[in-house]
């Protein structure tokens, strides 16, 4: 695993890269925060490319705890920086089986009417410039990860 440098929560404002997303998910706020927060492999149900993941601990979801996650071939471990339900969470990526960063922290904010707002902050590397149209790419994956967990959540209700 290729380790990335340990940043906190204001890195998603200072980062060498940081794209923005918004969308509306079409179900609570408390419930969209709790699929979001959610063990990881629950995500392969609505999110594209997740294989698998999970916490490193049963019942502690919360600030300092890690998880695993599995995304399109690609392996990371990441640390909870910030988990203020049902408005606000943040994690950094502290490993990566593929060296395309020296450092990620993404944010989750969430607001009434359950806007959803995700910023993806990253220091790149040379791999990761190398893509092809990065933003693009990435936004689209992840709104339509979002209209997912929306259906899913009103099929539940």
């Amino acid at each position: 695993m290729h380790q990335l440098r340990a940043e906190g929560s204001e890195f998603a404002t200072s980062a060498a890269r940081v794209f923005v997303f918004d969308a509306v998910v079409a179900a609570p706020r408390e419930r969209v925060f709790d699929a979001i927060v959610a063990p990881p492999q629950s995500w392969k149900a609505w999110f594209p490319g997740i294989t698998d993941g999970g916490y490193g601990s049963a019942g502690d979801h919360g600030v300092g705890a890690t998880r695993l996650l599995g995304l399109a071939g690609i392996r990371v471990r990441e640390t909870i920086l910030v988990h203020e339900a049902p408005r606000h969470w943040t994690y950094r990526v502290d490993a990566a089986s593929i060296p395309i960063a020296r450092a990620i922290v993404e944010t989750w904010h969430f607001e009434d009417l359950t806007h959803v707002r995700w910023t993806f902050a990253i220091d790149p590397t040379l791999l990761f410039r190398l893509l092809p149209l990065p933003r693009t790419t990435i936004g689209a994956v992840w709104q339509r990860g979002m209209r997912n967990l929306g259906a899913r959540l009103q099929r539940a209700s």
